[in-house]
């Protein structure tokens, strides 16, 4: 018995490491997309799902429809420029891929009747699984989340409102959505 479990331990497929980083990595700034106010909340989770599985889609799902609810209160509208990923590390870890990434966040928000630029620097440890509908985030533990200060004015950065390309809309994380929505009228 004990040398036909050490066989079917033996004869599981080892887990590709670098398929789930780059599919990770295709998916992340899907996250970023959940703010459109064109989208339903039905296609919110359909979005999210494409992301995330099990308690941290459910996570994910009641965070961004909070943020969105209270964006639609106040006013509040958000545009991702891009998302650029930058240090990555990964391990397999217990049957799954643990990720380690920073990466910035840079868009355009408007709200109070004014608009500005912002990049956002972000640090997590993802656990990324395999599922029927291929790998998913099951897991995130944020590191850090901080705003990054530059001397550049907005217009530098990202230029001008007219010149987005039709790609380049979106919306930023849930923790930068509530920062906005508590900050004092200028």
């Amino acid at each position: 018995m004990s040398a036909l479990l050490l066989w079917l331990g033996c004869a599981a497929e080892p887990i590709d490491g670098e398929a789930a980083v780059a599919a990770f990595l295709a998916l992340h700034p899907k996250v970023y997309e959940v703010y459109d106010p064109a989208l339903s909340e039905a296609q919110v989770h359909e979005l999210l799902a494409e992301v995330f599985v099990g308690e941290a889609l459910t996570e994910e799902y009641v965070t961004h429809h909070v943020n969105r609810v209270r964006m639609a209160e106040e006013g509040l509208v958000v545009r991702v420029l891009g998302v650029d990923h930058g240090a990555l590390s990964w391990e397999v870890v217990d049957g799954a891929v643990e990720i380690e990434l920073g990466w910035w966040v840079r868009g355009r928000v408007q709200h109070q009747s004014h608009t500005h630029g912002r990049i956002n620097r972000y640090e997590a440890r993802y656990r990324v699984v395999w599922t029927d509908d291929g790998w998913r985030v099951a897991e995130t533990w944020m590191h850090d989340l901080s705003r990054v200060r530059t001397a550049q004015s907005a217009e530098q950065l990202f230029g001008e409102e007219g010149d987005l390309p039709p790609a380049a809309s979106g919306f930023m994380d849930p923790l930068e959505i509530l920062d906005l929505l508590d900050e004092p009228a200028r």
